[in-house]
């Protein structure tokens, strides 16, 4: 038996760093400090720890800009355009024709 690692699509096995690491903070700022009684008291301190962290506390990672402030506007703080831009240049894709030639 041995374990098996996810290496499909998108995620790789690095990106669990750095969820385990937002749960890490999360739990120490938040969930151990309030001591919640209910799971509706801890949903609704979960909201807002996570709207003060995305919003609110800067990231010295992102050059101590904020998470929603790097989101929204990545140009201003160094970074390329996101995808999805309409500005983007499309690459050409060949015909189905042409990529079944020997």
């Amino acid at each position: 038996m041995g374990v098996d690692v996810s290496m499909d699509g998108r995620g790789r096995w690095i990106d669990n760093r750095f969820i385990e690491r937002l749960w890490r903070s999360a739990k120490q700022e938040d969930i151990y400090v309030q001591d919640y009684g209910d799971g509706l008291a801890v949903q609704r301190g979960l909201a807002r720890w996570f709207g003060d962290y995305n919003t609110v506390r800067p990231h010295q990672a992102l050059d101590y800009a904020t998470p929603g402030e790097w989101y929204h506007s990545p140009e201003s703080h160094g970074a390329g355009r996101r995808r999805g831009d309409g500005n983007r240049p499309q690459l050409r894709r060949p015909a189905r024709s042409e990529s079944l030639r020997p």
